[in-house]
């Protein structure tokens, strides 16, 4: 009788062991899955002694959550006050989705057969309204700057077609903007060539967080010397992607630009990519712009 003690107590330690080998990552996961187990179960009241379990080792640091993972957290959380309806529950339940939604503002809800309509409800209707204050609707202008790489080779061999400008946008909506901007060469003298480039981009949709793709299309007016004016008309794919704290990254890629030259001079070869040119009139692609704005 002895042996097969022995061998029990064996395994309860080298499990014990295993167990206590785990990360604090690995076993937030562990006690996340615990807890939606017994919610899926109808095991309220097991649920909740989990949940309280669980908050106490994360407050203590034992756990490590990552941000869609704290969000279910909360989530359900909000899904066992729900589940008692004690006093001043629906306050409760909304301070908890609250949270949710501020530790990650992408978490969309998921087995919608074991959340209740009442949660799911308050869930879409808080989530919309803490998300307005970030769109484009509420925050309409951007500043910032950019730069231009005409053609990749440029960044070695010809460091003057490596261009800085000044970048402002109004956003008329969450799906439409208008932008302008002001293009310098990196080279003396400053002002020799100029551009302005002025255009509308259309977003199909607009993600806080995440990066929103856009089509424009754009028209430039290059002056050299005050002498030559190139109008330039481009058709452009542009992504980018706002922070809460409404600093944003963005990035222009030209998929086709028509340009026609007014004026003395010529259509310089600037490193790039013709799809046709003559001696007035030349179709190009290849120019990338990386923007970083402030929108407010």
């Amino acid at each position: 009788m002895k042996r097969p003690v022995l061998s029990l107590l064996v395994i309860l330690a080298s499990l014990g062991s295993a167990f206590a080998a785990l990360t604090p990552e690995e076993e937030a996961k562990l006690h996340l899955q615990e807890i939606k187990g017994l919610y899926a179960e109808g095991n309220y009241e097991q649920c909740k002694k989990a949940l309280i379990k669980t908050q106490d080792l994360k407050n203590a640091g034992k756990l490590s959550f990552n941000q869609t993972e704290e969000a279910e957290l909360y989530l359900y959380q909000a899904l066992i006050v729900y589940a008692f309806r004690e006093e001043g529950w629906q306050k409760n339940i909304n301070d908890l989705l609250l949270k949710a939604i501020e530790t990650d503002l992408n978490y969309e809800l998921k087995d919608f057969a074991i959340v209740p309509s009442y949660i799911l409800e308050r869930y879409q209707n808080l989530k919309k309204g803490f998300l307005a204050q970030y769109t484009k609707s509420a925050k309409r202008q951007c500043v910032g700057i950019y730069g231009v790489l005409s053609y990749l080779p440029t960044l070695v061999n010809n460091p003057e077609y490596i261009k800085l400008g000044l970048h402002y946008s109004f956003n008329f909506d969450d799906h439409l903007t208008m932008l302008l901007d002001l293009e310098l060469p990196l080279a003396l003298p400053l002002f020799n060539v100029m551009q302005v480039r002025s255009g509308l981009i259309w977003f199909p949709a607009f993600r806080v967080e995440l990066i929103s793709l856009g089509l424009g299309i754009m028209y430039a007016l290059e002056i050299q010397q005050f002498k030559s004016f190139i109008n330039k008309i481009s058709f452009e794919g542009y992504g980018e992607i706002i922070l809460r704290s409404g600093i944003g990254f963005g990035a222009s890629v030209e998929l086709l630009r028509v340009e026609l030259l007014l004026g003395e001079g010529t259509l310089e070869n600037l490193d790039y990519v013709d799809l046709f040119a003559g001696q007035n009139v030349r179709f190009v692609f290849a120019n990338l712009r990386v923007y970083i704005f402030l929108n407010f």
